[in-house]
């Protein structure tokens, strides 16, 4: 009789220790500075950074090709400077603590408030479905845009963690227009 294997857990996946909401829930800090301090010096991995950029560049695509009025200000690098930008920190109220895409374009004029933001987040073993934790951060963006009455919104795309950059990008085109046709209508 052959022993079966016995999978690994299949509700989570292990949070990377290089993610920044990893580190503030294991060391939570009250004060925004403190919160400030951890977000400003943790982007990710090199892979993760790599695949945000390789999103940028996605966006770009589709907002050039869609004639949206869409600019690339927080996270990641673009390809015209290759120069980091910072991500976008979202200020925290007095109920909700302070959040950072890892990528945001400010669409229309600055003074309309709207965001088109994004995250590679951890995912379920279904490839798809985000992690408790990152649940809960994409809940409390949500709700700090409500919060600062902002006009934006954010999508979510799994990291793919050990899949190449060309494979990457093929498998995150499609996502991005659904995100964008949902978000901007159909072109």
């Amino acid at each position: 009789m052959a022993s079966e294997i016995e999978a690994g857990p299949t509700t989570e996946v292990f949070p990377n220790p290089g993610e920044r909401e990893a580190v503030l829930e294991t060391f939570p800090i009250e004060d925004s500075l403190g919160q400030w301090i951890i977000l400003e010096h943790s982007r990710g991995d090199d892979e993760t950074q790599a695949k945000n950029d390789v999103l940028i560049e996605l966006y770009t695509d589709v907002y050039r090709r869609r004639g949206i009025n869409a600019k690339h200000m927080h996270g990641g690098r673009t390809a015209e400077d290759k120069e980091k930008r910072k991500e976008r920190y979202i200020k925290p109220t007095a109920e909700i603590g302070a959040a950072r895409p890892d990528g945001s374009f400010q669409i229309g004029e600055p003074g309309d408030n709207a965001w088109d933001d994004f995250n590679t987040v951890d995912n379920l073993v279904d490839g798809r479905t985000p992690s408790a934790r990152e649940r809960r951060a994409l809940e409390k963006i949500r709700r700090l845009y409500e919060a600062h009455s902002e006009k934006s919104s954010i999508a979510d795309y799994p990291k793919l963690r050990g899949v190449g950059l060309d494979e990457f990008r093929e498998t995150m085109r499609p996502l991005v227009e659904e995100f964008l046709n949902a978000r901007h209508g159909k072109k």
